[in-house]
């Protein structure tokens, strides 16, 4: 049964294949990588600094937060009144717990994660996108 097929396929012409195909080929494929990649890179761009703006806001409301709660104030008895804070410790703390501006740091953040993982991606995908290759000067 092999051998039918064989004898079938060795009448059929196979297809010539044009010279330098394979590198217009890579050469398609490697500019639009490099086109993907610069698009990713500008993306991340603004995106890290949109989050490097956005830090500084933020940075204004967890201040702003930690001086209206009185946080700064908890904490500095531990400074001052080192004897009467080791009497009363567990209500020292859930005094700071308490006290903590959780929306300002978590502002933060957010913002530095944002400005952080943009940051790495666009300095992963910058790379590629200025990259220069032999093969479209070729």
């Amino acid at each position: 049964m092999n051998d039918k097929y064989q004898k079938l396929f060795s009448y059929i012409d196979r297809p010539v294949v044009p010279v330098g195909l394979l590198d217009k080929i890579l050469v398609k494929i490697e500019v639009a990588e490099q086109r993907r990649a610069r698009f990713r890179a500008v993306i991340y761009g603004i995106l890290a600094m949109v989050g490097l703006a956005a830090l500084i806001p933020a940075g204004w409301e967890f201040f702003a937060e930690l001086n209206a709660s009185g946080f700064t104030q908890f904490a500095s008895l531990a400074f001052s009144d080192a004897g009467t804070l080791l009497v009363a410790w567990q209500d020292f703390l859930l005094s700071l717990v308490e006290s903590f501006p959780i929306i300002g740091t978590a502002a933060v953040l957010g913002s530095v994660f944002v400005f952080l993982s943009s940051l790495r991606a666009f300095l992963r995908d910058v790379g590629p996108a200025l990259h220069r290759s032999h093969l479209v000067h070729a």
